[in-house]
């Protein structure tokens, strides 16, 4: 038995150095997966603020892009509107763009103003008109009038003016009174013109 006994105890002298050999091992590797963890970690924050920088970059590109289409849209209208100086049935002898004025905390910017002696007619313009914009173009109006109490006894109207104009965007344009400008070729196209229901 005493051989048998140092056998086993030879066995297992040789299986724990196995064992220890082993764990060692493991433990280097471990070791060399955790040195690699970290470079792949510094290399991932390194390629995220990369990527971050060029997102802002793109960003700007995309917002000054947006902000021309925008201008352009803005510059057509105000053009075929000085070309034209009448919507619908209406008549007009000034025009101002981009009129801006601050007043008792109430500040505000309109694309276009037409007006004549007894109408001024406030149009805001977009490349593409959503419908959510549409409710924007009322709050313009009101403001208009705090804005310019010169005009308080005039008949106010409200128009929208896109390049783009969804069918909800002109029937909410509709159901609010305004009318609905666009473009067709270089000339302005009158797609709704309301009851002469001043705001």
């Amino acid at each position: 038995m005493d051989k048998y006994a140092s056998l086993a105890k030879q066995r297992d002298t040789e299986l724990n150095e196995k064992l220890d050999k082993f764990a060692s091992h493991a433990e280097l590797r471990d070791a060399k997966l955790d040195a690699r963890l970290d470079r792949l970690a510094g290399i991932v924050e390194k390629t995220d603020t990369k990527l971050d920088k060029k997102l802002k970059k793109i960003g700007k590109i995309v917002g000054g892009v947006t902000k021309n289409i925008g201008e352009l849209a803005e510059e057509q209208f105000y053009k075929s509107c000085t070309k034209s100086m009448s919507i619908g049935d209406l008549t007009f002898h000034s025009i101002d763009r981009n009129l801006h004025r601050l007043a008792n905390g109430i500040e505000d910017e309109f694309d276009i103003v037409l007006t004549n002696d007894n109408a001024a007619l406030v149009v805001e313009v977009k490349h593409k008109f959503h419908p959510n914009d549409v409710t924007d173009v009322l709050k313009k109006l009101d403001n208009y009038k705090l804005l310019f109490p010169l005009y308080a006894k005039y008949s106010i109207y409200g128009a929208v003016a896109g390049m783009i104009l969804p069918k909800k965007t002109i029937d909410l344009a509709k159901k609010y009174h305004l009318f609905v400008l666009t473009h067709e070729g270089n000339n302005l196209k009158l797609l709704h013109t309301p009851e002469h229901k001043s705001h």
